[in-house]
């Protein structure tokens, strides 16, 4: 006997991430359709009501085996007279007869007889009639996964079908007819625009996620499965989350580009400049009671000698490096840089050390880290980080619970930054990292 001809089924309709629906396709014998799409997506619950058990949110194999417990099996339906059983007839709905579970229904157009459903098509009626519940005639819908990026995330409204035919055909395909961009028919026509969607396409608004943050769209410097570094038009180059992250997440473990040693004190320049600080913080420490201008800031940290030895000392370290790294060091932000008559910025090593490097673990050291040095300031940051002592690796991680999209902040100044008020915190910054600090905390403790 020639084998029937074989068909195109549609097994799957899969969201992806850009808001795209990708569609999977097998061929199948006409008599050996392929099993029903599933209409709840992996990771997709829908709330059910479980009589005294309360409500509940129900995945797809959940729903299966609370389905399955009153359908027969097929060690069951075996036993069936042969013209009677699903085994031989199939489901009414996908004709599939090689599900394990399938119930006896009556036929939705006939009181005289009755038909086989599989569990899976079950299931898929059941969500297919919750979701249509919650999305009535009138009611506000958001659009979303379809393969048309000018539809998703646009908001549309549920129309009333105009005939029992109508309806029945929607019910059938387990779609709805929206109109979108305007809710009432005297709206502007040019405006309107009347679609048939799926279930899986629409969502009521008040249940829709949020627009997704334009940082987790924008070109990434680098990137990883919790984080992106993205430039943005108010504060350069900062690094937001990718996704939800959970306090005491790893976010980052990075060794540094470049360590600064800043004690030579045989070098020319820098040994006469170390002399004269020591011999400063020393006087300081011994004065009791000596004032300090900048609260718990050392004011030998204000001298011009020590911006002088950093200055000297990164130039030595980075002249050290192979032109590759160097090329890294020179790509990173210098908040001290010079502007020429021509108008043309120039960057200096020391400038960039004193933008953007941390402390070293050894004393009179300064490491330079390329990503560490992408997080921005805050006064109450979501972040902490720590160093290895014998790496000088550093380590950052999350301090609390971070949404999708929102900024990865440290701390520039050091812990006594709890018990600094306002116009200290702001002093200590312009004076070391040359600007104004605008968080949160800044904000709501001092204004703008």
């Amino acid at each position: 006997m020639r084998p029937s001809s074989p068909l195109i089924k549609l097994l799957a309709l899969k969201t992806e991430a850009n808001g795209k629906t990708s569609y999977v396709f097998a061929r199948v014998q006409q008599r050996q359709p392929a099993a029903p799409e599933r209409l709840l997506a992996d990771g997709e619950t829908i709330t059910v009501g479980l009589g005294e058990e309360g409500l509940a949110a129900m995945s797809h194999a959940d729903l299966v085996t609370v389905f399955a417990q009153s359908c027969m099996t097929r060690a069951n339906l075996a036993r069936m007279p042969h013209g009677d059983s699903p085994l031989v007839r199939g489901c009414d709905q996908c004709r599939s007869r090689n599900a394990e579970h399938y119930k006896m229904m009556q036929h939705p157009a006939a009181t005289s007889f009755n038909v086989w459903h599989c569990v899976d098509c079950q299931v898929n009626g059941f969500v297919d009639s919750k979701r249509r519940a919650a999305m009535p005639p009138g009611s506000s819908v958001t659009i979303m996964g379809t393969s048309r990026a000018d539809l998703n995330g646009r908001q549309a409204f549920v129309l009333q079908p105009s005939s029992s035919a109508e309806t029945s055909s929607l019910t059938t395909s387990g779609r709805l007819q929206v109109r979108v961009g305007a809710a009432s028919a005297s709206a502007a026509m040019s405006q309107q625009q009347t679609l048939s969607l799926s279930f899986r396409n629409v969502v009521p608004t008040a249940e829709a996620p949020p627009a997704p943050s334009p940082v987790l769209t924008a070109p990434a410097l680098f990137a990883t499965d919790a984080l992106r570094c993205c430039e943005t038009e108010a504060r350069g180059y900062g690094v937001f989350a990718a996704r939800r992250i959970e306090a005491g997440t790893l976010l980052l473990k990075e060794a540094p580009i470049v360590i600064v040693d800043m004690w030579l004190p045989h070098d020319a320049t820098i040994g006469p400049l170390l002399a004269a600080v020591t011999s400063a913080a020393t006087r300081e420490e011994g004065a009791e009671g000596a004032a300090d201008g900048e609260g718990a800031l050392p004011s030998a940290l204000r001298t011009e000698s020590l911006d002088a030895i950093a200055q000297r000392a990164a130039q030595l370290a980075v002249e050290q490096l192979p032109a590759e790294q160097q090329r890294r060091v020179f790509a990173l932000a210098d908040a001290f840089a010079t502007r020429s008559e021509d108008g043309s910025w120039h960057s200096s090593a020391g400038g960039i050390l004193r933008s953007n490097s941390y402390s070293g673990v050894r004393p009179w050291t300064a490491a330079l880290f390329e990503r560490l040095c992408r997080f921005n300031h805050s006064c109450e940051p979501n972040i902490s980080r720590d160093f290895e002592e014998a790496s000088n690796m550093a380590r950052v991680r999350a301090s609390r619970d971070i949404t999708p999209g929102e900024e990865l902040t440290t701390c520039y100044l050091g812990e006594e930054v709890h018990a600094m008020p306002v116009h200290t915190r702001r002093r200590a910054l312009q004076v070391k990292y040359a600007f104004r600090c605008g968080c949160s905390r800044c904000l709501r403790e001092g204004g703008s």
